[in-house]
């Protein structure tokens, strides 16, 4: 719990100042859309269970391995995952083979 108070409540709070061009666009390496389609196979079956149709999440990075995952509805982003594990291993929403990701 002191890590959401830490860390990922700061972050939430920063990206509230900021324009969709400014989370997506200009800071793109960190956050960005990822297809449906990439998204491990649980987490595209959850998404049909919470009947959440989305061609796309939105991936925002809190930090090192810190990553939430989310849709747009107009301009209300909405978390539906929190990763504190990103990175290249089966416990993660979206697996990334890069390094340091």
């Amino acid at each position: 719990m002191d890590e959401f108070w830490d860390v990922i409540f700061d972050k939430l709070r920063n990206f509230e100042s900021m324009t969709y061009s400014d989370i997506f666009v200009k800071a793109s390496t960190q956050n960005h859309p990822i297809d449906v389609e990439c998204l491990n196979k649980i987490a595209q079956n959850r998404l049909e269970k919470l009947q959440i149709e989305a061609e796309a999440l939105y991936c925002l990075r809190l930090g090192g391995k810190l990553r939430i995952y989310g849709y747009l509805e107009g301009r209300v982003y909405n978390i539906v995952w929190y990763d504190n594990n990103h990175g290249d291993n089966y416990t993660c929403v979206c697996r990334s083979k890069k390094k340091h990701t």
